[in-house]
């Protein structure tokens, strides 16, 4: 007969005791492994589905003209002081900010130029000077713009800069082509040329630097904001006529329910 100890088992009780308990803690510890490992596989499967879904946002929006606001949340709205043209009452206000000697600009003013003959009622377009640290004749350029603007042809020299600007973006010293430009336009030239280099001209284009740069966002040419929302870049005229079609018809829906 085999010797029980004090709770009354003998040693093949123990020994089969041991083993159960051996067996259940084993268990216990496979099944919080398992726990683990589900927890650890869902996590990387929300994020691997966050990435993906991520993705497929970001490819449609790359595929699509509609209206995009810009990734920083920034807003601003036509000054007194601004270049503008297009009637008072538009319901749309678009503001550039843009260098004269910027290639890419150049490819929007044309663009630019058509929407607001098209829609010089209902758009009010502002332009903005930033020239980029990279452009030799940017600040010059800008100048040459504002000293025009001090004679009432600010949007004529604006044009002449950008319809001639492979001409002039090149040389050492523009001065002279630009007070060319100005005798073209039906400017007095030595009114002008005093005008181009005067603290007036300069300090007119560092307040459109400063005022882009208190958005705290980088310099980039061209920008625009609509209706005071800085939006990203519309693809070509059709993508810009879109937005700005969409921008109407919410303004008319505005109205329409500030009458009723």
């Amino acid at each position: 007969m085999e010797e029980q100890n004090e709770h009354g088992l003998t040693k093949k009780e123990r020994r089969e005791l041991r083993r159960q308990l051996k067996a259940q803690a084993r268990a216990k510890a496979g099944s919080r492994k398992f726990i683990r490992s589900l927890i650890i596989w869902g996590a990387m499967a929300v994020v691997v589905v966050g990435i993906i879904a991520g993705l497929i946002i970001n490819a449609k929006n790359k595929n699509s003209d509609e209206f995009l606001p810009g990734e920083e949340i920034v807003f601003t709205s036509i000054q007194e002081q601004d270049w503008t043209k297009g009637s008072v009452d538009a319901k749309v206000e678009l503001i550039e900010y843009s260098d004269f000697q910027c290639p890419a600009c150049l490819s929007y003013y044309s663009i630019i130029a058509r929407l607001s003959d098209e829609y010089s009622q209902d758009v009010r377009v502002a332009y903005r000077n930033l020239p980029l640290p990279t452009h030799a004749n940017g600040n010059i350029s800008a100048q040459a713009a504002e000293a025009a603007g001090l004679q009432g042809k600010f949007w004529e020299m604006h044009d002449k800069l950008f319809e001639n600007q492979q001409s002039w973006a090149s040389e050492r010293d523009p001065k002279d082509t630009f007070i060319r430009y100005a005798e073209e336009i039906g400017l007095d030239s030595e009114r002008f040329k005093s005008d181009l280099t005067s603290k007036q001209a300069k300090d007119a284009v560092e307040q459109d630097v400063d005022s882009y740069k208190s958005f705290g966002i980088p310099m980039s040419t061209p920008t625009f904001f609509l209706n005071g929302v800085k939006i990203t870049n519309p693809r070509g005229y059709d993508a810009f006529r879109n937005i700005i079609e969409q921008e109407l018809k919410l303004a008319e829906s505005k109205s329409d329910a500030e009458a009723q």
